[in-house]
């Protein structure tokens, strides 16, 4: 009981807070709250604002809640078709915090004129949207009636208006008759776009009224049955009727004498405006017509096209593209195109045709020909009939000029050739000189008339039918590069903004880039490039840029008009050799250092009562150099990586004493005594040798499958393996003191 009575006093409190913090929100302290008057959303219209008692009511007016106000509209009407009424309400909106929207719509007491609401108790906007309506007029000619299926909203003056919104228009002809245009104008005659129903039997049509009073003009029209066709004499129709009713389908065939071809066959309609007319018809698989007739007299026409022969055992042809394969539109400029053959050239193309009786020949004149193009005519005028076009051929020749001397010449170039014939020949240049390119051009030099092709040194081009002259063509310059390693890339301008390919030779203004090689057992050292400056040796070096594990790449340069040469310096490397002398064994006469591929040779020497077992150690994994041994002097070529010699001392066994068994009757047959052999041994026990080369640590005296391992001086462990031999090579990281330990044996070392 208790928790209830505490529950309601709490929800008490609550909403008295909540009123009050209302109230502190939407009104003042006079318990009033703003009324503002929005504009009218939609022109042609005013409204007012008052109270029940009349007064009117300016904008932002305080009012108290629970006040009924009343809203007067004042419209506009006027005499061209349009006044705005209809839907006039009040929008009230009201906010708080957090937002709140209320959405009020007015009472309405007289219908476009008056309306009424309540005062809410937030801050209230007053917003008008008001709609316009429509005058429609339809006004008809001939035998039908058009009527407007939209509901009529009001009336005024007698006249009946509509919503602006699409309007619905019902059709009804008389028997026989058919509606065969509609036109749309608005209120001061200006003409709408506009188009209708395409059915053959229109029984309504619509149009958007888009915001104007309109008129609309309805135009009905005797049905006319009648058929015909006008193909011309060269093509005729079969079964093809003289009447059809509207609507009906029609089936037909249509025959053309010999080089004649209907491209077009469609309708035309005695009335433009019967949209129940389609112009196009087509014909199925087996060359059957068929139309739909219209409302109107119809008409079958068609659009005739010619056909083209050729009389040429070459290829000839019109230029200019036609879906139907050898016909062509009269009327239209063509021209002819023929190929040469390879041993004849065209000389002349004429043509033939009849005009009615009457037989008209001509000529076309050449105004391009060249061996690997097509030759061109002049323009030809298509006529209504068809045309046989005869290309005539003939061998000539033609003078071939050469301008090509100096740092190239050409060797084998004949002084003339026939039209069509693959002419060829040698060009021979200085040496680091090249051609880029060998143009041929005709007697005027204007144009480039055959492209000339190269294989091997060898030089070929077709002859066309006219001189040629082979001009000095573009010189390329070689980049000599004294370096079987190297390699370079030529890009087409110095932005690089092109292709790079990979050439011997460049164009004055490349940008050229050296690639070097990397070579086995040596490091890159200077990169310089030279050539011949007039009388004056230019050089340069070449820095490098950027390199991988197979070479490096030069900074670019600039190609200039003379020859290149590139030198590459390449510096040897050398590589550690070690011993590992025991304390009875040592290596005498070998060098510190080898060069890669270096000879070396050694002896070893022990002492007295001992010989020792001499083996090569390399890098943990790599392949050791082959060890030679003759007439005690040994040797091996040097490798890739620091080499050890190894060198394990042993003693050398003593022989048994000859014994007479006579002397000793212990040891007879006679078992006389126990049987003893006297065996000296002799075990070495080798302790743990470690040596150090830079970072290469020469570890021997190990037993095979013993674990050696490498720790630093925090106890990370840096190398675990296991000897497969009885010495081995390990390379450690970075300089630093670190503990080896196998077995039991372990030892501290310092690595620089």
């Amino acid at each position: 009981m208790k928790f209830w009575i505490v529950f309601v006093l709490l929800m008490i409190v609550s909403m008295a807070y909540a009123e009050d913090s209302e109230k502190k929100d939407g009104t003042d302290e006079n318990g009033t709250v703003m009324l503002v008057q929005g504009k009218v959303k939609n022109g042609g219209a005013t409204y007012r604002v008052s109270t029940e008692d009349g007064t009117i009511l300016a904008d932002s007016a305080r009012v108290k809640p629970g006040t009924v106000l009343y809203v007067d509209v004042d419209v506009k009407r006027d005499d061209e078709g349009v006044f705005m009424l209809d839907a006039a309400y009040l929008a009230v909106n009201a906010y708080h915090t957090p937002k709140y929207y209320i959405n009020g719509r007015m009472t309405e007491i007289e219908k476009g004129k008056r309306y009424k609401f309540t005062m809410s108790e937030w801050n209230a906007d007053v917003s008008l949207s008001i709609f316009p309506l429509y005058t429609i007029k339809v006004y008809v000619e001939g035998n039908g009636s058009v009527t407007i299926k939209n509901t009529v909203r009001d009336t005024y003056k007698g006249e009946n208006y509509y919503v602006s919104a699409n309007v619905v228009f019902l059709v009804d002809a008389d028997e026989g008759y058919y509606l065969s245009s509609v036109n749309m104008r608005n209120w001061n005659k200006k003409p709408y776009a506009t188009s209708i129903n395409q059915a053959n039997e229109i029984t309504e049509f619509s149009y958007d009224g888009q915001g104007h009073a309109y008129e609309v003009d309805a135009v009905f029209k005797k049905i006319d049955t009648s058929l015909s066709e006008d193909l011309g004499e060269h093509c005729k129709t079969s079964g093809l009727p003289a009447t059809a009713e509207s609507a009906d389908r029609v089936k037909f065939t249509v025959h053309c004498d010999e080089g004649y071809f209907l491209s077009k066959v469609y309708q035309e309609c005695g009335d433009k405006n019967d949209k129940s007319c389609y112009k196009d018809i087509s014909a199925d698989k087996n060359g059957i017509y068929s139309m739909t007739k219209g409302n109107s007299a119809s008409v079958v026409k068609g659009k005739l096209q010619y056909k083209v022969t050729f009389e040429d055992e070459g290829e000839s042809y019109v230029d200019y593209y036609t879906s139907n394969e050898g016909f062509y539109d009269s009327g239209i400029n063509y021209t002819i195109k023929a190929k040469h053959l390879s041993s004849e050239v065209i000389k002349s193309i004429s043509y033939s045709y009849y005009d009615g009786a009457d037989s008209v020949k001509g000529e076309l004149k050449l105004l391009s020909c060249s061996a690997n193009k097509d030759c061109t005519s002049g323009t030809f005028k298509m006529p209504a009939a068809p045309v046989v076009f005869k290309v005539t051929r003939g061998l000539v020749n033609y003078g071939v000029g050469n301008e090509l001397d100096g740092i190239c010449v050409a060797k084998g170039l004949p002084d003339s050739a026939n039209a069509g014939d693959k002419v060829k020949f040698n060009v021979v240049c200085e040496a680091g000189y090249a051609l880029a390119e060998l143009p041929v051009f005709g007697e005027e030099g204007s144009s480039d008339l055959s492209s000339v092709d190269s294989a091997g040194g060898e030089y070929s081009f077709t002859m066309p039918a006219s001189n040629v002259v082979l001009s000095g063509g573009q010189l390329k310059y070689a980049v000599i590069l004294e370096d079987t390693s190297s390699s370079f890339v030529v890009y087409p301008d110095a932005d690089m903004d092109g292709d790079s390919v990979y050439a011997d030779y460049a164009l004055p203004g490349d940008a050229v880039r050296i690639y070097v090689g990397e070579e086995v057992g040596s490091d890159i050292g200077e990169v310089m490039f030279s050539y011949k400056n007039g009388d004056e040796n230019q050089e340069m070096k070449l820095k490098l840029l950027s390199c991988d594990d197979d070479g490096c790449w030069s900074e670019i340069f600039l190609m200039p008009s003379v020859p290149v040469s590139v030198s590459v310096e390449r510096k040897k490397r050398e590589y550690a050799v070690a011993k590992n002398n025991d304390e009875h064994c040592s290596v005498e006469g070998l060098s510190a250092k080898l060069f890669y591929g270096g000879a070396a040779e050694f002896t070893v020497t022990c002492d007295e009562g001992f010989e020792a077992a001499v083996s090569l150690v390399c890098e943990d994994g790599k392949t050791c150099p082959v060890l030679s041994e003759k007439d005690g002097v040994y040797g091996f070529v040097q490798s890739l990586e620091t080499v050890l010699i190894s060198v394990e001392s042993s003693e050398i066994p003593a022989k048994d004493p000859v014994k007479d068994p006579a002397d000793d009757p212990e040891d007879d047959d006679s078992g006389n005594g126990d049987s003893e052999t006297t065996v000296v041994k002799n075990h070495l026990q080798n302790a743990l040798r470690i040596s150090v080369v830079d970072r290469s640590v020469m570890i021997s005296g190990l037993k095979p499958g013993s674990s050696v391992a490498v720790f630093d001086m925090q106890g990370r462990v840096i190398r675990n393996v296991t000897a497969d031999r009885n010495a081995m090579l390990l390379d450690l990281p970075r300089p630093g003191r670190y503990l080896l330990k196998s077995g039991t044996a372990h030892k501290v070392i310092n690595v620089r």
